[in-house]
């Protein structure tokens, strides 16, 4: 992954599994660097301390074990955290969502926050 820009982001996710190193560079301070996806001939050379001096979390997440539909499951059947959850949007407005969240896809700029937690639904459910 190569880029040209300066901007780093409170969120990067490697859904390759073999991007890590350059993944990681554009992740800002204290933000969060998630791998989901799975290269297992992928070896990566990180120092710590860059990782302690910014404040930067790596995250692993995949549903290898069969977990998610359990997971979304627990979360529908349950009344409590269905206050959590502050607005719900079909799949079709996911801009709108983000939008929501203070994030503008298409200039990728911050706004205003006016949402506690968003949920995206596929459109059948």
């Amino acid at each position: 992954m190569e880029t040209n820009s300066d901007r780093r982001f409170d969120i990067v996710i490697d859904t390759s599994g073999n991007q890590l190193e350059s993944s990681l560079q554009l992740v800002d301070k204290g933000g969060d660097l998630l791998t989901a996806g799975l290269d297992y001939s992928y070896e990566a050379k990180i120092k710590p301390s860059y990782l302690t001096d910014n404040g930067i979390r790596i995250i692993g997440s995949i549903d290898s074990n069969h977990t998610f539909a359990p997971a979304i499951k627990m979360l529908k059947d349950n009344e409590c955290f269905k206050k959590i959850i502050t607005h719900s949007f079909p799949i079709g407005e996911y801009a709108k969502a983000f939008q929501t969240l203070g994030l503008n896809l298409k200039t990728c700029e911050r706004g205003e926050i006016n949402a506690g937690k968003v949920v995206i639904c596929p459109e059948d459910l």
